[in-house]
């Protein structure tokens, strides 16, 4: 692996079989995310209620599938 940097650029070289592409996707995104949150003035409070706002989203979207998958239904 090779590292260097040009001007106000960072360059990475490895080999492409050394990491799967989604790995290195993900990888970017986890990058990209921490700067996000570095610069955030948002409360660890805040970011709590977030948190809790979009699980509730995505369970609200995708729980019927889920349950699906495992054999059970949302019928109460």
């Amino acid at each position: 692996m090779e590292i260097t940097r040009e001007n106000e650029n960072f360059i990475l070289k490895f080999n492409k079989n050394d990491f799967a592409f989604d790995f290195l996707i993900n990888f970017l995104k986890r990058i990209n995310l921490e700067k996000v949150l570095e610069n955030s003035k948002m409360t660890e409070v805040e970011a709590m209620e977030l948190s809790k706002e979009i699980k509730s989203e995505w369970w609200s979207e995708n729980k019927n599938k889920f349950l699906d998958k495992i054999g059970r239904s949302d019928k109460n």
